[in-house]
C-alpha cells in the first residue's frame, strides 16, 4: 500500500490499512509524510498492529546529510530520522504482527465510497474505538 499522510487523512488511511488485511501480510511501502512531526508520530504509531512491514522513501543520503542541505531536504532528513527511530525502537518492541480488531465493521466498497451516512458510520465507529485504544477491522464486500 502507498500511504502518504497529508492534511487530515490519517484516520482514513488507518481505515484503509485495516480493510486491506484479507489473510495476507500488509506492507506499507513508498511511505513519506506530508504533515508535521506530531501527525507523523500519530500515523506511524497507529500503524503498529495493522501493518506487517514498512518501507519509507530513501535516496541514499543520511538524515544528517539531508539536514545540512537547503529546503526541502531538511524536512526529508527529519522524516528519515523519525522513520529510522520508529523501526529501531517502536516496531522492534511492539513487533510487526497484525493485531485483530476489537470489532468487525461490515460494509461494501460501493457504500463506503458513495453513501455519506455509511462512510460516517464507519469513521465514527473507528474513532470511538481508537479513543479507547482499540482497532476496528473493516470487512469490505464488493
Amino acid at each position: 500500500m502507498h500511504h502518504y499522510p497529508q492534511g487530515n487523512n490519517v484516520d482514513e488511511l488507518e481505515l484503509t490499512l485495516r480493510s486491506a488485511a484479507i489473510g495476507k501480510p500488509v506492507v506499507i511501502e513508498e511511505m513519506a509524510s506530508y504533515v508535521g512531526p506530531a501527525e507523523t508520530d500519530r500515523f506511524l504509531t497507529r500503524t503498529i498492529g495493522s501493518a506487517s512491514g514498512w518501507f519509507g522513501f530513501f535516496d541514499g543520503r543520511s538524515a544528517e546529510e539531508l539536514m545540512a542541505l537547503p529546503a526541502p531536504a531538511p524536512a526529508q532528513g527529519a522524516w528519515l530520522a523519525r522513520f529510522t527511530r520508529f523501526g529501531a525502537e517502536e516496531v522492534l518492541h511492539a513487533g510487526a504482527a497484525r493485531a485483530p480488531g476489537a470489532v468487525v465493521v461490515e460494509t461494501s466498497i460501493k457504500q463506503v465510497r458513495t453513501d455519506a451516512a455509511e462512510s460516517q458510520r464507519v469513521r465514527d465507529l473507528s474513532a470511538a474505538h481508537r479513543a479507547i485504544g482499540e482497532q476496528v477491522d473493516v470487512e469490505l464486500a464488493p
